[in-house]
């Protein structure tokens, strides 16, 4: 069984970075999309990574590193996402 500290640090060091850099690769979106949807987290974890992904979608934060076309999914797909509203 996976436990939460099997990622923790993974999750603390990509939320860091994202919120340090105000910058989001296609990778860690995706990273942070998989964990949210896990069912081991905390929920001060889920309310951090619902913070990153608002501010996405705000525009506060610049996708990097990813096609056009992959923005695209990813603003589509956060505008569908009722987890992207922050808590």
């Amino acid at each position: 069984m996976i436990s939460s500290e099997t990622y923790q640090v993974p999750l603390q060091e990509i939320l860091n970075k994202v919120l340090i850099s105000r910058q989001i690769t296609g990778i860690d979106f995706n990273l942070l999309s998989l964990i949210f949807l896990s069912n081991f987290l905390s929920l001060d974890e889920k309310r951090a990574i619902q913070r990153v992904f608002y501010a996405l979608k705000r525009g506060w934060f610049q996708l990097v590193d990813i096609s056009e076309n992959e923005v695209g999914a990813i603003q589509s797909w956060l505008q569908m996402t009722a987890f992207a509203k922050a808590s």
